[in-house]
């Protein structure tokens, strides 16, 4: 796997789209294309608790994505509002999919898609792998080809359930709807195998999670791998953050070695 520059990496070049999506939103779509034929599609999906950042936090990704040979994508989506949740947000998060396979499509021909995301965006990355999230979006949505969940959020129904916003006034159906968008009880078979990477240190997002959500998915029959990472926080893939960029690109690589070998680089 090419060793991380960050010279090299950030002077990358990229292309910028603007989309309309649905209800009339606007996405930014952000694109590193590689110099040969891509394998792939990795699309990464920033974090942020659905509150917060952008995406530009993932530029250093998509643009060593396309360094190592895969078409790199990074896009913003709706934000929680007082009238948007992460319904919202995954159906901006299907129409960057639908716009770049189709872009892609016309240049190269058909790709898989690999969906990565950090945190709250690891909750968008693990809806994109899942055939019933999709189809809840949209019927007859084409889910992504495999899944890379870095410390994702996979249960709505405790500490996290403010990202459904749009609560009905009935508690019981309001329990419902934050389980049946819950990627950790909606798993089942025909779902993209996943990939979780979680820190033993993480304080955001409780490791206990990831083993549940490991433990969720090989119930259904879908193929999971979990790596613990020893000492790494919360939000361990991101740079300028909790740790140094030595460290993060490490895991980033080591990252893109595993998808090598799965044929996606």
């Amino acid at each position: 796997m090419k060793a991380f520059d960050l010279a090299e990496v950030n002077g990358y070049p990229y292309a910028r789209e603007v989309i309309s999506a649905a209800d009339g939103a606007t996405l930014e779509v952000l694109i590193a294309y590689p110099e040969g034929t891509p394998k792939s599609i990795l699309f990464f999906i920033h974090g942020g608790g659905w509150r917060s950042d952008s995406c530009e936090r993932m530029l250093p990704h998509i643009r060593y994505a396309a360094l190592c040979g895969a078409v790199g994508v990074s896009a913003s989506y709706r934000l929680l509002s007082e009238k948007t949740d992460v319904r919202d947000g995954l159906k901006d998060c299907l129409a960057v999919l639908d716009f770049v396979r189709a872009l892609c499509r016309e240049r190269y021909g058909e790709l898989p898609v690999v969906a990565l995301g950090d945190s709250a965006g690891g909750y968008y990355a693990a809806c994109l792998g899942c055939r019933k999230l999709v189809s809840k979006i949209r019927c007859g949505a084409e889910r992504a080809d495999f899944v890379v969940d870095w410390n994702g959020i996979t249960d709505l129904t405790g500490k996290w359930s403010y990202g459904i916003v749009q609560k009905p006034s009935d508690e019981s159906e309001k329990e419902q709807t934050e389980r049946e968008f819950s990627p950790l009880y909606a798993a089942a078979e025909g779902d993209a195998p996943v990939l979780i990477m979680h820190g033993d240190r993480d304080k955001t997002v409780p490791l206990s999670d990831a083993y549940a959500y490991r433990d969720a998915l090989d119930a259904a029959g879908v193929p999971a791998q979990l790596c613990v990472l020893e000492g790494a926080a919360h939000a361990f893939i991101l740079f300028g953050y909790h740790h140094d960029d030595g460290y993060v690109a490490s895991v980033l690589r080591a990252v893109f070695a595993y998808l090598a070998e799965k044929n996606y680089l």
